[in-house]
C-alpha cells in the first residue's frame, strides 16, 4: 500500500502531495525543487484519492470552505420531511417515561411543526402497518423506534 504525504511548498505555500518514497518534488507553481525530507508534513494518507481530495480542499479559500461545511451539516432545514417527523416522535418519547403518547396532543404538535393532517395520517398508518406503532389504549400511541 502506497502512503502519500501532504505538505506545502516552502516558497509559495501551494499545497502538494507525493508518495512517501519520493525524495524530491518540483512545485508546479513556483518551480522550486523541494527536498521532501525537510518539509513539514501536514498529513499522511493511504490512497491517492484521499490525497487529491485533501489538497483540493486546502486550496479552497477558508471563507468558502466554512460556508460549504455549514451548508452540508444536517440542520432542521436540510432534513427531509420523514427525518423531521422522526425527530418529533423521539422528542415525545423522551418526554414520556412509558413512551405512550396522547394521540390528540401529538397530532396538534405535528400540525404546528408544519405537517399536514393527511400526511401525518399516512405516516401513522405506515408505522402501524410496519409494526413500529401500536395503540395500547384508545387515543394513545406507542412508537417502537
Amino acid at each position: 500500500m502506497v502512503i502519500y504525504k501532504i505538505f506545502h511548498c516552502p516558497r509559495c505555500k501551494t499545497p502538494l502531495y507525493c508518495p512517501q518514497t519520493q525524495k524530491t518534488k518540483q512545485c508546479p507553481k513556483c518551480e522550486k525543487q523541494i527536498m521532501l525530507k525537510t518539509v513539514n508534513i501536514l498529513k499522511n494518507v493511504n490512497n491517492l484519492q484521499d490525497a487529491i481530495y485533501i489538497v483540493q480542499n486546502i486550496k479552497v479559500p477558508k471563507e468558502i470552505r466554512k460556508k460549504i461545511e455549514q451548508s452540508t451539516k444536517k440542520s432542521p432545514l436540510t432534513k427531509n420531511k420523514k427525518e423531521r417527523f422522526l425527530d418529533l416522535i423521539r422528542i415525545f418519547q423522551k418526554k414520556s417515561e412509558s413512551h405512550i403518547v396522547d394521540e390528540k396532543f401529538f397530532l396538534e404538535e405535528a400540525k404546528l411543526a408544519g405537517f399536514s393532517e393527511k400526511w401525518i395520517s399516512m405516516q401513522l398508518f405506515e408505522f402501524e402497518k410496519s409494526g413500529r406503532l401500536i395503540r395500547p389504549q384508545k387515543n394513545c400511541l406507542e412508537f417502537i423506534i
